[in-house]
């Protein structure tokens, strides 16, 4: 190593032993070796169903442009695929279609209205990206979703869950995969949508699995208990977490806190109430959640960009 000073260093590891690592630390301790790249070689798997890769370590101290170049090198900023669209709604294939071209305008997109089309399409290319809704004609998502996972070209591709079921614990559960975002129709607006897929395509999770679990049965414990009085305390205890860690990894996930969450699922009920029942506002408020039908009228206009009673009018024309 001294006579030919190297750029990078390679370590074969079928054949370590423990103190190989000794070794490791040893020329990481040299100050002309400390800033160099490691890069850990592995040609068997240790898990069969984890494909042969290579692995990439960078060792403390690190300097930043050292850790962008390293980013950068796994990350390709340009790169291109096939984004699958999977729902029987017609406007929202063409709502995401629209976001697809303008965010991610070096993919293809693809649209289908049910769940063994996009099957069929899989077959024939593996996108880059799928966008899945879970109720659909013939096969649902949850049944795309396994055949994915099952399939070992496509066990790590990224999958985005945009729905509008109401999520029981059962489905959360059938969702436990790694690299699966789920979204509710309910909780992400258009621009928000962008932001998903311009980061899909390309990025680790930003939680770890058991961590998004936390998160996803937050949300169910909001769909359930929309209506009543919640308080920061009672969610954390039902997904056994403190506060102040649930708005954390829950904004680390989704962008937006619990209560942010909480309230656009009450909009959104409040939405349907104004157009199929006479009830006045203040009713409205107060079946949705909200105790205080300023406040209640306050929000509604924030999320929807109208007061309650224009949009009443406005869906009864």
């Amino acid at each position: 190593m001294a006579s030919c000073s190297p750029v990078t260093l390679v370590w074969n590891m079928d054949a370590a032993c423990p103190t190989d690592w000794q070794l490791v630390q040893h020329i990481q301790s040299r100050p002309q070796y400390s800033h160099l790249p490691f890069i850990l070689y592995k040609k068997e798997s240790v898990q069969p169903e984890t494909p042969a890769d290579l692995t990439n370590v960078l060792i403390k101290p690190v300097q930043c442009q050292s850790l962008t170049d390293f980013i950068e090198s796994i990350y390709e900023r340009d790169a291109r695929g096939l984004v699958l669209i999977v729902d029987d709604d017609p406007q929202s294939r063409t709502l995401y279609q629209q976001v697809v071209t303008q965010s991610l305008p070096d993919f293809r997109c693809l649209a289908v209205g049910n769940g063994a089309r996009a099957l069929e399409a899989i077959e024939h290319e593996i996108p880059s990206l799928v966008l899945l809704d879970l109720m659909m004609p013939e096969m649902d998502g949850f049944t795309v979703l396994e055949h994915l996972r099952s399939n070992r070209a496509t066990m790590h591709l990224p999958v985005v869950v945009i729905t509008g079921k109401k999520l029981t614990i059962e489905d959360v559960q059938r969702l436990d995969h790694a690299r699966v975002r789920l979204h509710p129709k309910w909780l992400i607006n258009p621009e928000e949508i962008v932001d998903i897929l311009k980061r899909s395509p390309c990025e680790k999770e930003v939680l770890s699995l058991p961590t998004s679990r936390l998160v996803r049965n937050a949300l169910v414990y909001l769909q359930q208990h929309s209506t009543q009085h919640i308080t920061r305390k009672e969610l954390a205890d039902e997904v056994g977490v403190s506060e102040n860690y649930l708005s954390q990894i829950f904004h680390q996930d989704l962008g937006i806190s619990p209560w942010e969450a909480l309230n656009r699922l009450r909009i959104e009920d409040a939405k349907e109430r104004l157009v199929c029942s006479s009830e006045s506002i203040t009713q409205i408020a107060s079946q949705v959640g909200f105790n205080d039908s300023a406040y209640f009228s306050r929000v509604f206009h924030k999320l929807v960009g109208m007061s309650p009673q224009q949009y009443r009018i406005k869906q009864t024309r």
